[in-house]
């Protein structure tokens, strides 16, 4: 896909209106079959504390909370973490489509 199609897409006031201030969903603007394979994809939650706002789920419109497919722990230094529990995120996930 071209910079030109891709643009089309997003329409013509994305840059001026949408960028950095919205999201946006386009199905089929971009190829990204070959971009990152599902094992790599996988080792993103299961390798790296993503803590919110890095790791959200989203559906129409809102933020679901967290606590749906994570559990809260705290470590030796009292810092708290959420946990992913990989079985509530495919839950999640499913309920989405």
């Amino acid at each position: 896909m071209t910079d030109l199609s891709v643009a089309a897409c997003l329409g013509e006031d994305f840059l001026a209106q949408a960028l950095h201030r919205e999201y946006r969903h386009v199905p089929g603007a971009l190829d990204v079959a070959g971009l990152m394979t599902w094992d790599g994809l996988n080792h993103i939650p299961a390798g790296h504390r993503l803590q919110p706002p890095r790791r959200r789920l989203s559906r129409d419109g809102g933020t679901l909370p967290i606590g749906g497919y994570t559990a809260p722990v705290a470590t030796r230094r009292h810092t708290v973490w959420h946990h992913l529990h990989p079985a509530e995120l495919h839950a999640r996930l499913a309920e989405s489509t």
